[in-house]
């Protein structure tokens, strides 16, 4: 008799049902974050332009296409601040990689006279729907410290 394997699939949460359909920066702007976006620079034009003709010459034309736009947010609390971070990995070059968008989000640490102390990373280099987990389980108990 064979098992009946059957994926377990978690239900999701209010708050993620509420915000998985809005970007980040929305998110972090209804919860009292400064949010500060990167505006489009030439090297993302080319990429865009490069990306366009590839679909094109595939026959792929009313496509649209999605672009995210690297930030940072800041929210303060006490002596120090909560931060998000939205962005690309780079190569040694400094070159973006398209593919690799990822979030940050920690809590800065305090300056002393030993250097940083303190700082505590909730999320490094996680997609939006570990991102969002994160910032669901953590914001409310940080700024209510």
């Amino acid at each position: 008799m064979k098992p009946n394997i059957m994926p377990i699939f978690l239900e999701r949460t209010k708050f993620y049902k509420k915000y998985a359909k809005l970007s980040v920066p929305e998110i972090l702007e209804i919860h009292g974050f400064d949010v500060i976006e990167n505006e489009m620079d030439d090297e993302d034009i080319v990429y865009l332009e490069k990306r366009k003709e590839f679909l094109m010459s595939r026959g792929i034309v009313d496509v649209p296409m999605y672009f995210k736009k690297e930030f940072v947010a800041e929210y303060p609390i006490k002596e120090t601040k909560l931060i998000a971070e939205g962005c690309y990995l780079r190569k040694p070059s400094g070159e973006k990689m398209y593919g690799t968008y990822s979030y940050y989000f920690y809590k800065e640490g305090y300056r002393s006279y030993k250097g940083y102390i303190g700082k505590r990373v909730y999320a490094d280099r996680v997609n939006k729907i570990v991102f969002l987990k994160m910032f669901e389980e953590n914001f409310e108990d940080l700024i209510f410290e």
